[in-house]
């Protein structure tokens, strides 16, 4: 009889242990969810685009231009599309309408004026800090008379 007992007595003990370690497992707090969530940064690399180079009326050549961006994510789990859309939509713009630019001699800071922007004005439209950094993974110019030979 007292072995049975034992046993029920110890069996009643891990049991409200278990149920203890449970509740305070559960319910004490934890710095990350005390803190501001931390924003994750996630590296994507975006579609290609061609841009016509277009001056005094005639086509010159094309600006093929590869870019990726690192972004925020806001949610790890769910991907933010429209934040591509805008970087190629800006690049396209900052590409088509900039005059000043001599693609068949372009310089590094050209390109890193073209990146700030790109990020500028996508936080700009969005109203957030969604872009981080631009990178330029490939930026070519092939003139008018080499693109269709």
């Amino acid at each position: 009889m007292a072995p049975l007992l034992i046993i029920g007595v110890m069996t009643c003990l891990t049991a409200l242990a278990s149920t203890y370690g449970g509740f305070y497992y559960r319910t004490r707090p934890t710095p990350s969810a005390a803190a501001t969530p931390v924003q994750q940064s996630k590296a994507r690399e975006l579609k290609t685009i061609t841009v016509p180079m277009i001056r005094d009326g005639h086509i010159r050549g094309y600006v093929s231009a590869e870019f990726s961006i690192i972004a925020a994510e806001i949610n790890p789990h769910q991907e933010n599309p429209e934040i591509d859309s805008y970087v190629l939509d800006e690049a396209y713009r900052l590409i088509y309408a900039d005059n000043g630019l001599d693609f068949q001699a372009i310089q590094k800071t050209d390109l890193n004026r073209l990146t700030a922007d790109i990020k500028l004005r996508v936080n700009t439209r969005l109203n957030r800090e969604a872009i981080q950094d631009v990178h330029v993974r490939g930026f070519h110019y092939v003139p008018r008379e080499q693109a269709f030979n």
